[in-house]
């Protein structure tokens, strides 16, 4: 008897899940929205459960309510603006819809990404009590060896199997390799920071100013959410301003780092991408960044200086205003455009802090 798998279709997800089908197992494809369910039947794939249909139909208990996630509330990106009243309710009924389809699937596996927002949580806690096993994968820096699966889908840390292997000779070969390669290339970047149109680029600018045209206006027409809530997440306050907003603080001001860098002691803190997992969920107690930077630079002696170097796919992120107003308090701090190149800036400090950076790794 083949095993039910149900594959978790969110985002990027509902064009990568239908790829992964074969004959050694039952594909079972659920959704947190219409949109998204709608995305997959034109591919003509059936969806099972989407948990905007479902949501008003779902019943739910004191029990439910009363349900303790592993995180905190802020650590959904999408529903962490509403009351704590709705975000109670919500989560109740995402407790209740995992319920219903488990009891109706009877999966052996789920697939999903790294948890990233909080129905995903609920779905690993609900899954762990039908002793369902929950599979998340991670991208690597090596091509060949290019996802591995996670022992906990909450960080991206290595399982704890893999320091306990005996080292073979092949695997000293292939780091070799790797780190040879990251020392000889003038320019090496982790695959999201390659090929970025300039962030003046008239044609980055006219699809920002597309997007945010398209995601606020026609988009509210066509793909307006049933469950108020959800709107947050298709975009009606989406990142797109955010992008907007960048572009015209770096028309407007500048990062001023003419300081001699040799002259101090580098210590350097790659600024993480918002909103995204990689702070909210992986380390949610320091996902306020200008308040990390703020007790990091209290930290340092004299003669150090803390180096903040934007992240390559938000430039303009550091002449917004909350870093612009940080700046003018704190005097050992310097700010870096994302152009800058991040193995110089390696090169060049003492100490790196990192949450979850790729320049940790490097």
């Amino acid at each position: 008897m083949k095993p039910n798998i149900i594959f978790f279709s969110r985002d990027y997800q509902t064009k990568l899940f239908p790829l992964l089908s074969s004959d050694k197992y039952e594909s079972f494809f659920v959704t947190l929205t219409v949109l998204e369910k709608r995305q997959l039947e034109k591919k003509n794939i059936v969806v099972s459960f989407c948990f905007e249909e479902e949501y008003s139909g779902l019943i739910t208990t004191k029990d439910d309510e009363t349900k303790n996630i592993e995180t905190s509330f802020f650590s959904d990106r999408f529903f962490c603006r509403h009351s704590l009243n709705d975000r109670n309710k919500i989560l109740s009924k995402e407790f209740a819809f995992w319920d219903k389809v488990f009891r109706a699937i009877k999966p052996s596996f789920i697939i999903n990404e790294v948890i990233a927002i909080e129905i995903a949580e609920v779905m690993f806690i609900k899954a762990k009590e039908y002793n369902i096993e929950y599979l998340a994968w991670m991208i690597s820096p090596f091509p060949d060896k290019f996802f591995y699966w996670l022992s906990n889908p909450f960080h991206a840390s290595l399982n704890r199997e893999i320091f306990s292997t005996t080292i073979s000779l092949n695997s000293m070969d292939i780091s070799k390799k790797y780190l040879n390669t990251f020392k000889s290339e003038v320019d090496n970047k982790p695959f999201y920071a390659k090929n970025l149109k300039s962030r003046f680029s008239f044609i980055k600018t006219v699809e920002m100013i597309g997007g945010y045209f398209r995601t606020n206006t026609i988009n509210r027409f066509k793909n307006i959410p049933k469950l108020n809530f959800l709107r947050e997440y298709y975009g009606f306050n989406d990142s797109t301003s955010s992008k907007i907003n960048h572009l015209f603080c770096s028309i407007l001001y500048s990062y001023n780092y003419r300081l001699q860098l040799q002259d101090f002691e580098i210590v350097f803190y790659p600024l993480h991408f918002e909103p995204e997992a990689s702070i909210i969920y992986f380390s949610e107690f320091n996902e306020d960044q200008p308040a990390l930077i703020r007790n990091i630079s209290k930290c340092l002696k004299r003669n150090q200086l803390l180096v903040i170097k934007e992240h390559p796919q938000q430039p303009g992120m550091l002449l917004s205003k909350p870093f612009r107003e940080l700046r003018k308090r704190l005097s050992n701090i310097l700010y870096l455009p994302s152009e800058f190149s991040t193995k110089k800036l390696i090169e060049m400090s003492k100490i790196i802090i990192t949450q979850t950076s790729t320049a940790g790794w490097e």
